[in-house]
């Protein structure tokens, strides 16, 4: 199960922005309900202390008056002067609030005493006083009539009035009842005074009258003013209106977290894919990985991508991960045709967004007939409700890739905006530049490691291939083949069949070798194969030459023969390079043997290796170091009966003691233009100084022949190598060996007319070998042609090399040119070609090779005498002589 790395801080973004809606919501609502408690509270704490402010008021004004009204009447009951009606009218006139005023003989005191009502003392009047109280009775007018007496003991008069109260202006909401114990005696409201009457429910406080023995009680009504509830009406619906907008807003910044935190993930999916394209992945695992993150890092219900198979016929998933198995059971097994005229499978949006090459989604999949009939088929995609699917483009001259589809939430459909869908669209090409870079990779990979024609490993790969292989196998053999004479073939045929017949070649040997061999193409005609032999190698050879021949047939109808080398690893051995090197060298060998055969490293194709290897590492520092030396072989001159000059031979000085001759080392040299270079220079050099010792020695009509390779000869440097080291070449001659790879080059005769101005003479060394030779005869100025020892060995018992010979003799007698017979050994040899009419000769006879001490201490004894006085035969009498030899012999 993978694990979502942006959970915990997805977690832990959402929980704490949905804690501070939360408490921003709550503190809105507690500040709300905080402002409506604070001003319901200062409305009834107001309403309160009004109430109590009235009662007071009330309070204090009922018993001021009751007190004024009182002590007023207290005259009144002390002097009977004052009893008069003129004085009560006149009093009851200025005391508007007293009624009723009368005066009479004492009488019963009324119900309640009134405190405070004492005598006065300090005036001409000496009176003691008593003040009661009646029981308050209710006037029409709205006033309150509370009797009042106020009597004189000591004389038994009293004086009565009925006091008239009315409260002063308060709010007509409150409501006042004066008590009289518990007994209510009248209730106010609404400005006047009326029955006591109670209201349920209401506040209420209650204060003493003072100096009475009643209680004043005021009652307010517990509704709140009209005014009081509009504001905390408005205060309630701004509360709300701003937890609302609160809510919406919260709402809308959790889906902006949400838009965000999908964008992010998507963000990360598309950076850890580039990533992956970074590490070189391949696309199964680049397509698994991106259903993987698809789902489990943007919460998707399912993804998958499908690419074309069944030749392009239909879409197969490749890769595919859902919520369970039996969704990804059932989207693997969704039939895809790309097809649109298949119903319902050819209109599902996979293939129409690979058909379309774009982007296709709905907005409700579930609706669609087509849709329903998948669901009703798999039941597991009825869990589905919309799906996005991006076309896995390759470009515009190339197929999709494939499609990648996205199953999603409903929920999060209507949240998969243009931003997030424009980050799957950058996905989407991130990949198509993805598969192009990569088939171009791909197509660069195969230009540089595979052959384009036969689409084998090419040389270089398939050295790497072969070195692994190497590591991994035991003894394994390699093989290097090469095609008899396909440059002719190639000319006859052209490049177009010849190619054709390349690639037939190439498919037959890849049949005819087991599976688990290495085979690749490494040159024009050239294979190599590596390959647990489990027969010899001769019977894998025939096999290979069997399918080789078979592809000549069918494509060129030719006999195409090929030559083999192998080579095995050792145990010990596991280098591609040395065993590379060491088929080569076998293969060098059978195409020395006559091609169309097979040779194994071994025995004398190893020791042949061996010297060759010897000779390029160690050939140019015994130059340096003076391990070469030129011996010295005589050359006579029968004519004259003496010896007329030499030839220098190169040997090389062992390290144990002793000489290598030139068959041990020169063909290696020769290979080598570097090696004969350095060579043919120090022959140039010693040259110069072994004419000097003739010179010295009085022997000034001898000539001195050294040999020059062909490939020194006909180098740019030559010319200037001559005019450096010896540029006089008086009494030298230039023996130009492998004439036959020199013929009809282009250079060939103005070097040739060069050494001929610096004085040097030219010699065709081992004339009568190659088809060239007499060619050259004809074409190139040579002074000297020196007649191969083979023939002279074989002269005296072949018709044919007898003939050659004779040949020689007309050819060179005609054209002027000195003709020397190599390798006269025996006297039956140096008699025949005497008898022929030879003159010069070169041999064991004279002398073999000696060192340049001993041949000039011992060249005046060197020429034979036996032929003195022996005349030779004329050329048309030379099948005389022959009929003669076979008699002798």
């Amino acid at each position: 199960m993978h694990e979502d790395p942006f959970l915990r801080r997805s977690l832990l973004v959402y929980g704490a922005w949905t804690l501070l809606s939360v408490l921003l919501v709550g503190a809105t609502i507690l500040i709300g309900w905080q402002w409506q408690a604070t001003l319901r509270e200062k409305t009834v704490t107001r309403a309160e202390q009004r109430a109590l402010n009235d009662l007071g008021r009330v309070s204090d004004l009922l018993r001021v008056m009751l007190q004024i009204h009182a002590r007023d009447l207290i005259p009144l009951a002390s002097s009977s002067a004052l009893r008069q009606p003129d004085v009560l009218r006149l009093h009851e006139h200025v005391h508007p609030y007293l009624g009723k005023l009368s005066c009479a003989p004492f009488q019963a005191p009324l119900h309640f005493r009134l405190r405070g009502c004492v005598a006065k003392k300090g005036s001409h009047l000496s009176y003691s006083t008593a003040c009661h109280l009646g029981r308050p009775k209710i006037r029409a007018d709205g006033f309150l009539g509370i009797p009042i007496q106020a009597e004189n003991p000591q004389t038994g008069d009293a004086c009565s009035a009925e006091l008239l109260f009315r409260s002063p202006p308060m709010q007509d909401s409150v409501q006042f009842t004066l008590y009289a114990g518990a007994e209510a005696l009248s209730t106010w409201q609404r400005g006047s005074w009326g029955p006591p009457s109670a209201m349920p429910n209401w506040r209420s406080a209650e204060i003493p009258v003072v100096a009475t023995p009643w209680t004043l009680q005021v009652s307010w009504p517990p509704k709140l003013p009209p005014h009081i509830q509009e504001t905390l009406a408005r205060l309630r619906w701004g509360t709300a209106v701003i937890v609302v907008a609160e809510i919406l807003l919260a709402l809308l910044l959790l889906f902006w977290l949400y838009r965000r935190d999908m964008n992010l993930r998507f963000r990360w999916v598309q950076e850890q894919l580039r990533a992956q394209m970074l590490e070189d992945s391949s696309l199964p695992q680049l397509f698994q990985r991106m259903v993987e993150l698809s789902v489990h890092t943007t919460r998707a219900h399912a993804a998958y991508v499908a690419i074309p198979d069944g030749g392009d016929k239909f879409l197969r998933v490749l890769a595919i991960c859902g919520a369970n198995d039996e969704l990804r059971e059932a989207l693997r097994r969704l039939p895809l045709p790309l097809d649109e005229t298949i119903s319902p499978w050819g209109q599902l949006f996979p293939v129409l967004a690979f058909l379309r090459r774009q982007r296709v989604d709905r907005h409700s999949p579930h609706v669609s007939g087509v849709w329903a009939q998948a669901c009703a088929q798999y039941p597991a995609l009825r869990g589905l409700r919309e799906v996005i699917v991006w076309p896995l483009l390759q470009g515009p001259a190339h197929p999709p890739l494939g499609v990648f589809a996205l199953e999603i939430p409903r929920l999060q459909r209507r949240l998969f905006g243009k931003e997030l869908i424009e980050r799957w669209d950058q996905i989407a090409d991130d990949l198509e530049r993805f598969a192009r870079s990569r088939r171009e990779a791909e197509e660069q990979y195969r230009l540089l490691h595979f052959d384009p024609l036969t689409n084998l490993p090419n040389r270089q790969h398939f050295l790497r291939l072969a070195e692994q292989a190497l590591g991994e196998r035991t003894n394994p053999w390699l093989a290097i083949l090469d095609l008899d004479y396909f440059n002719e073939l190639n000319t006859i045929h052209g490049d177009g069949e010849t190619d054709r017949c390349l690639a037939e070649i190439a498919r037959e040997i890849r049949q005819a070798l087991p599976a688990d061999a290495l085979l690749g193409r490494i040159g024009g005609d050239e294979f190599a194969i590596v390959l647990d032999v489990a027969q010899t190698p001769a019977a894998a050879s025939r096999e290979i030459a069997a399918a080789i021949a078979r592809a000549g047939h069918r494509i060129l109808g030719s006999h195409l023969t090929a030559s083999f080398g192998w080579a095995q690893s050792a145990e010990n051995t596991v280098q591609v390079a040395e065993l590379f090197h060491q088929a080569s060298e076998a293969l060098a060998q059978a195409k020395l043997d006559g091609r169309n055969a097979w040779r194994e490293y071994e025995g004398f194709v190893r020791n042949r290796a061996a010297r060759r290897l010897h000779v390029h590492r160690y050939f140019a520092r015994a130059i340096e170091a003076s391990e070469l030396a030129f011996f010295l072989q005589p050359k006579g001159d029968l004519l004259q009966q003496r010896i007329n000059g030499c030839e220098m031979l190169v040997r090389w000085r062992k390290p144990e003691g002793g000489w290598l001759g030139p068959g041990k080392f020169m063909p290696y040299v020769e290979e080598n233009p570097r090696l004969i270079r350095a060579l043919g220079r120090y022959a140039l050099r010693e040259a110069c100084r072994l004419r000097q010792e003739v010179e010295r020695r009085g022997l000034d009509d001898w000539s001195i022949s050294l040999n020059i390779g062909a490939r020194h000869f006909l180098a740019p440097e030559f010319i200037a190598d001559l005019q450096e080291v010896c540029p006089n070449g008086q009494g030298l001659i230039l023996e130009l060996t492998e004439t036959s790879g020199i013929v009809g080059r282009g250079p060939i005769r103005p070097v040739m007319e060069r050494c001929r101005e610096l004085g040097y003479r030219l010699s065709m060394d081992d004339f009568g070998t190659g088809y060239s030779s007499l060619l050259s005869v004809a074409q190139l100025p040579f002074d000297e042609l020196k007649l191969d020892q083979r023939f002279i060995r074989q002269f005296r018992h072949e018709l044919a090399k007898f003939s050659v010979a004779g040949a020689a003799q007309l050819l060179s007698r005609l054209a002027g040119m000195h003709l020397v017979a190599e390798g006269i050994a025996v006297p039956e040899e140096l008699r025949l070609w005497h008898a022929m009419g030879g003159r010069y000769l070169q041999g064991y006879l004279l002398a073999p090779p000696l060192p340049e001490a001993a041949f000039f201490d011992w060249y005046p004894w060197l020429m034979p005498s036996l032929l003195h006085g022996t005349p030779p035969v004329a050329l048309r009498d030379l099948d005389i002589l022959w009929e003669q030899q076979q008699q002798w012999v």
